[in-house]
């Protein structure tokens, strides 16, 4: 239990993107009633009140790179704005500027733009603004309230919770309107991971005379997104040789590996070759050679 209030209300966590701590908004401070943004660490200590004001501040969410807080309040005129504040408070500027009500901010992976829902068109529909304010533009307009935005790892595409489903539309002009689910409420996105394929599970490299060596090649390859890391491939048998040992792949690029057999007398040699590597779905890969 990470925030203990006998009469306030704890609500909309959301994790740093170091994951040292979690942003949330309370009513905890007296006078009861007026919601405001805490930070506390993510073994319960370190309670920081980071906005103090008369007006609710409500769901906090951090930027990309952890520096920055987005969220909503009613702080100004209208019945709320967006805003941005330093990771621990203070510096606090208003991104969206309208009588209306901006709610349930959400971050571009780049941290240049922010998706908020507002009900300037009456129902609650999807806008885009750039971080620092300015450029805001409507992107979803249907009938019924379109709400709870948030961006694609790869910043392309945008889904949110909306009368009749979950969808999905790109993020650079509404269009492809995709229905994802019958129902859905707040989704978030899986993060880009990496993701290894291995051209062979076994290599044979023939017969190859003593005091010369054969060679033979394999392909690693990140069909992921993120850096796929393989630290080490690790020959079990020492006539058996690879280059490269370690690589690190950006997604969609392979790697050839070269494996070398230099034999010191006449038989079979078999041997295993353990690629160690940083996919999180897939323990340690093993190919066999002979």
């Amino acid at each position: 239990r990470l925030a203990v209030s006998d009469d306030g209300d704890e609500r909309d966590p959301s994790w740093s993107p170091d994951g040292t701590r979690i942003i949330f908004w309370s009513t905890r401070h007296t006078p009861q009633g007026n919601s405001e943004i805490y930070s506390v660490k993510t073994d319960g200590t370190d309670l920081r009140r980071l906005t103090n004001n008369d007006s609710a501040d409500m769901s906090p969410v951090f930027s990309p790179d952890g520096s920055r807080i987005a969220f909503e309040s009613g702080r100004d005129a209208g019945e709320g704005n967006i805003y941005v504040m330093g990771a621990n408070g203070g510096s606090e500027r208003r991104v969206t500027n309208h009588p209306a009500s901006d709610r349930y901010p959400a971050w571009s992976p780049d941290g240049a733009k922010i998706s908020f829902s507002s009900n300037r068109g009456g129902d609650y529909d999807i806008y885009i603004v750039d971080a620092g304010g300015g450029n805001e533009r409507l992107l979803v307009s249907r009938l019924g309230h379109d709400t709870y935005s948030a961006w694609s790892p790869d910043g392309l595409k945008i889904v949110f919770s909306g009368s009749g489903g979950l969808f999905m539309v790109n993020a650079a002009d509404g269009g492809g309107l995709t229905t994802l689910a019958g129902y859905g409420e707040d989704p978030e996105w899986a993060p880009l991971l990496p993701e290894i394929t291995v051209s062979n599970s076994s290599i044979g490299l023939g017969s190859v005379n003593i005091g010369s060596s054969g060679t033979a090649i394999f392909s690693i390859t990140n069909t992921g997104g993120k850096v796929l890391t393989v630290s080490s491939v690790v020959s079990s048998n020492a006539r058996f040789s690879v280059l490269p040992s370690t690589t690190n792949l950006n997604g969609n690029i392979s790697e050839v590996i070269t494996v070398t057999f230099s034999p010191v007398a006449s038989g079979l040699e078999i041997g295993t070759l353990t690629i160690n590597h940083n996919d999180i779905s897939s323990g340690a890969i093993e190919v066999s050679v002979s």
